[in-house]
């Protein structure tokens, strides 16, 4: 477990405040500031896999398999970063 030493200032109307306190006190949460870097965490969690992954279906799907299945076109540039070598054993 790390130990939290960032601060995150928020200002929010009273009303949100009591929504956050009464649904950390449902959940059980040890207290407010738990309840809330929790759910953000997750929300934040989610936001990014979005982004991540997608969803395709029908002629769209059995394209895109087409071009992963296709040989690679190896162009100049491409071809120059192979023959490069290992970059984390270059020197300067």
């Amino acid at each position: 477990m790390s130990t939290a030493s960032a601060i995150l200032h928020l200002r929010i109307a009273p009303k949100n405040k009591r929504l956050l306190q009464q649904a950390a006190q449902v959940v059980h949460a040890s207290n407010l500031t738990e309840y809330v870097v929790s759910s953000a965490l997750r929300q934040a969690e989610q936001d990014l896999l979005e982004r991540r992954t997608f969803v395709m279906k029908g002629k769209d799907w059995d394209t895109f398999n087409r071009l992963l299945e296709r040989p690679a076109r190896i162009g100049p540039a491409l071809r120059k970063l192979a023959e490069a070598g290992d970059v984390f054993h270059r020197t300067a």
